[in-house]
């Protein structure tokens, strides 16, 4: 993953949480854990977060986000 796709992937966190806030050492830190995975992997992942989290929300007590993986890896 490039820097400029994980910046993309840190604006879509941004839109979900809006607490959250982009600079440069989050950037660098985050290029390091993340530039052998691809950006579609990422996206994805992110996304089935939020649906998820979507649900737990709607069904207290749901598990399905703890599923422990990173946001790449199996």
């Amino acid at each position: 993953m490039t820097k400029n796709e994980l910046f993309t992937i840190l604006e879509l966190i941004i839109v979900y949480y809006d607490q959250f806030e982009i600079d440069q050492k989050k950037v660098d830190a985050w290029h390091e854990v993340l530039q052998t995975c691809s950006f579609e992997k990422v996206k994805d992942r992110l996304l089935s977060f939020r649906i998820c989290v979507n649900l737990s929300a709607k069904s207290f007590g749901s598990r399905c986000c703890r599923s422990g993986r990173f946001p790449c890896h199996s």
